[in-house]
Formats: C-alpha cells, sequence, structure tokens
C-alpha cells in the first residue's frame, strides 16, 4: 500500500536535524532516527545538492560557475544508474561534493546540514549567509504509523533512482527532473536559477 504523505524525502530532510538532540525517542520517532541513522549518509548528500544549492544560488554572489555544475554531474549522474545507494558510496559522494564548492559556498552548504538549524534560509539582501530561525517555530510532526512501518523496510535507499514503492513517488521525480536538470543549464552557461520544489 503506498502512503500518501510529504514522502520519504521531504520529511527526511525537513526533520533530521530537528531531532538530533533528542534523548529518547518515543513511538515513530523511533523508527525515524534508526532510519535516518541507517542512512545518515545518503539524506546528508541529500540534502546537500538540494536545500544546499538551492540556498547557495539564493546567496548574493554565490552561484555555481558552469564548471562546477559539470562537476557536480559527474558526482551525480551515476548514482541514478544504483538501485540501492550504499553508505559508503553515498559518503564518498558527498566528500566529492563538497571539494566541488569554493570555501564561502561551503559555508552555507554546511549551514544547512548542520543538525541544529532545520529550517535555514538565506536573506536575498545583504553580506549574510544564513539566518536563524526562529526560537519558537515549531518542528516537524512524527511521521505516521504507516510512514514509520515503510520507513523500515527501506535499506540503502536512493532518492536519486526513486521506485514506485517509495511515498510521493512522484514528488520525487520531480525534485530530481528539477535538480539534474539545472544542473546540465548552468553547466552550459545558462541563467536559470534552482528551486527544490516549484513555487
Amino acid at each position: 500500500m503506498r502512503i500518501r504523505n510529504w514522502g520519504v524525502l521531504a520529511i527526511l530532510l525537513a526533520v533530521c536535524g530537528s531531532l538530533q538532540s533528542a534523548p529518547k525517542p518515543i513511538g515513530d520517532l523511533a523508527s525515524f532516527q534508526k532510519f535516518r541513522e541507517r542512512h545518515k549518509d545518503t539524506l546528508r548528500l541529500r540534502r546537500a545538492v538540494t536545500f544546499g544549492l538551492e540556498n547557495v544560488e539564493r546567496a548574493p554572489g554565490m552561484a555555481l560557475l558552469p564548471s562546477q555544475a559539470h562537476q557536480l554531474l559527474t558526482v551525480l549522474n551515476p548514482l541514478r544508474g544504483y538501485r540501492k545507494l550504499t553508505q559508503a558510496r553515498a559518503k564518498s559522494s558527498q566528500d566529492r561534493v563538497i571539494k566541488i564548492l569554493s570555501r564561502r559556498q561551503r559555508a552555507i552548504v554546511d549551514n544547512i546540514l548542520n543538525p541544529a538549524n532545520p529550517f535555514p534560509t538565506v536573506p536575498r539582501r545583504g553580506p549574510q549567509t544564513i539566518r536563524k530561525p526562529k526560537p519558537n517555530r515549531k518542528a516537524p510532526a512524527p511521521p505516521s504509523p504507516e510512514l514509520a512501518a515503510a520507513m523500515r523496510k527501506l535499506k540503502d535507499f536512493n532518492p536519486f533512482r526513486p521506485t514506485k514503492a517509495m511515498t510521493d513517488y512522484e514528488q520525487e521525480v520531480k525534485i530530481n527532473t528539477r535538480l539534474f536538470h539545472f544542473l546540465r543549464q548552468r553547466a552550459k552557461g545558462g541563467k536559470e536559477t534552482y528551486r527544490v520544489r516549484s513555487r
């Protein structure tokens, strides 16, 4: 049975940081945290090249160069050929991605990956890079029992090659389509910017 929810990707990217410090997970939070721990390198890689690149593009003067986009494609395109993404391969790919970025771009992505900052945003003006979330902002709700059960069955899932067994399969396909379209266009010198989800 497919689960109609925000999807594994969206939930993982949104709350993986916010649950980092929970000392005693209960209920479905425990399933989520176990899933996150088993796939921590996959989730970090995915977050880096989605919300990380989106925030890099939004920061003044930080847009990817065509040469960087081309290098990122050489790292990410091969991942689409694997049915499963091991943590070793995800970690290696993440290290290669980070090396492609400039020091200032890397600082933006590092902030996105910071578990203490699950809701990072970039101001549209000014020299700052990341604005801290408001203290009273609530974290997303824990996954539903159905989604938690689905996560327990997943192992070495590959968000760069979503399958119809994954929740919100169509949304994941769209995220990949936008990501790779952006990188291909930027590698050709295009000025089109990047958004993880359509507005």
